[in-house]
């Protein structure tokens, strides 16, 4: 009968069949299956569906197998809802099965049921299990990308990191220990979640056998491409920090980074620092983030790239600590054509008091962008400050290179309430009060400059222009003036 089904002559099959219908399933339920898996795969689902469910009513033959090929001729035959029961007996009586799992998570995802799916693929193994049985590794690894797919789609982020998490950290065990992270189950709003913790008393000792466990990593990488477990890893980074668990974001860099395969490979490493040096920012841990940024800058391709410098600027901005101005000066003097570095030279030289030193760097700047009214304006201040000296000779030569300078700035940025306040706010520095007044009122009666994507609150320097006129009215005793000015501009 075998082979006249696979040899497609079904004629005389109609009588041989009907024999052996007649006959009980415990007794030749050997040739009934037989007959249906030909059947199977000649595509004949109808015949093979009818001897395969007088299979399943039996005692003998009410097997795993059995309810696997009941449920592909359901499947094949469209009887989706009949075709979940027969695969959730499957799962019943062969747990451990991955096919069945995945297309019984597959068939209540299509009638709409998401949380069966996904309790179809619920953990196979323990982790004992998994610590000794490769190949019980590598299924439960399919398993869970599975999983993690059908999580991520759902909307449930955090289920989706422990999936995730879960599958790169077997990946990443030896990297894991070398960087002092561990996975640990919390409790979060009385459900269990995956967290990476930094721990210190971690060495690389908890791993005796070094070669085993660079073994057992090559077996997984053949469950997944090395591209694809990359993908994952960047999947994971990313919504780590998008749901704002920056901390752990850097922990998961850290252990890529010490995983041979990702550190290797240079655009990968370079990628890789470019999510650490984010993730630290977005967590505030500006020392990090400047080791980042430092190392980028460190790379002659990428010295001249304007993005880093900002990156830059806003890293040292907010870390309060001096250690980048050597920095700056020893890569200066590797590129010392290099505009960025010359005008935060520049100004880390004018915030330490070294006038001389920025005002060298600023010139610099000023010869190759003299269109650009920020350098004037430095190069002016740059002036004043010299001039303000206790001990300074030539003092009034100073100022007046100090005004050339600023009023060229005025001319570049054009009169607005930016460039009346920062002209009043010199001349006060510099004891010209009657002159600061009049600057002062002037800015006060422009309006603030409108700058995409900045709140004009932001802009709106009438509070400091109020500020410091007050200032000058309560030193010449006209404290009257001074309150008025203040409640004029500076109630909120």
């Amino acid at each position: 009968m075998v082979c006249l089904i696979h040899q497609h002559v079904y004629t005389p099959l109609d009588g041989l069949l009907t024999e052996m219908m007649g006959q009980s399933p415990e007794e030749v339920g050997d040739l009934h299956l037989d007959v249906a898996e030909a059947f199977l795969e000649e595509g004949e689902f109808s015949s093979a569906l009818q001897l395969l469910s007088a299979l399943v009513i039996s005692v003998k033959y009410n097997l795993a197998v059995v309810w696997l090929r009941h449920a592909e001729c359901l499947k094949a035959l469209g009887h989706l809802e009949a075709a979940a029961e027969s695969y959730t007996r499957v799962v019943e009586m062969a747990p451990q099965h991955l096919g069945a799992r995945l297309s019984l998570s597959t068939l209540q995802q299509q009638l709409g049921r998401p949380e069966s799916a996904l309790k179809a693929l619920e953990p196979m193994y323990d982790p004992d299990t998994l610590a000794q049985d490769s190949s019980a590794t590598q299924k439960e690894l399919k398993l869970l990308l599975h999983r993690s797919t059908l999580l991520k789609t759902q909307g449930l982020l955090q289920d989706y990191l422990d999936a995730v998490i879960t599958m790169i950290s077997m990946l990443l065990k030896v990297a894991m220990t070398r960087a002092c992270v561990c996975v640990r189950s919390v409790l979060v709003s009385g459900k269990r979640h995956l967290r990476l913790v930094k721990v210190k008393d971690m060495t690389t000792d908890d791993i005796t056998d070094q070669e085993a466990a660079y073994q057992d990593i090559s077996g997984k990488t053949s469950v997944l491409t090395r591209d694809e477990w990359w993908h994952l890893l960047v999947g994971c980074v990313r919504t780590l920090c998008e749901v704002g668990r920056y901390q752990e974001a850097e922990l998961m860099v850290d252990s890529s980074m010490e995983f041979y395969s990702f550190y290797e490979n240079k655009p990968k490493r370079k990628e890789l620092e470019f999510f650490g040096l984010s993730a630290a920012f977005l967590d505030h841990n500006y020392p990090k983030a400047y080791d980042y940024i430092r190392i980028m800058l460190m790379d002659s391709s990428d010295v001249e790239r304007s993005q880093l410098w900002n990156v830059f600027n806003q890293v040292t901005l907010n870390s309060q600590h001096q250690r980048h101005h050597r920095f700056c000066l020893r890569l200066l003097l590797k590129n010392p054509e290099n505009h960025a570095l010359c005008v935060l030279c520049g100004h880390n030289a004018m915030v330490s008091g070294s006038f001389k030193h920025a005002l060298g760097q600023y010139m610099q700047a000023f010869r190759t962008h003299g269109g650009n009214p920020m350098y004037s304006l430095c190069v002016g201040l740059t002036f004043f400050h010299m001039a303000a000296q206790k001990f300074v000779s030539k003092r009034h030569p100073l100022l007046l290179q100090g005004f050339s300078f600023l009023w060229r700035y005025v001319e570049l940025r054009g009169e607005c309430q930016e460039s009346m306040y920062n002209l009043g706010r010199a001349l006060h520095q510099m004891g010209l009060l009657h002159l600061a007044i009049h600057y002062y009122h002037q800015a006060l009666s422009l309006p603030p400059t409108a700058l995409e994507g900045i709140e004009e609150d932001q802009v709106d320097l009438k509070r400091e222009i109020a500020f410091n006129l007050s200032l000058i009215y309560q030193a010449s005793g006209n404290t009257h003036l001074a309150r008025q000015v203040l409640y004029t501009h500076c109630v909120i």
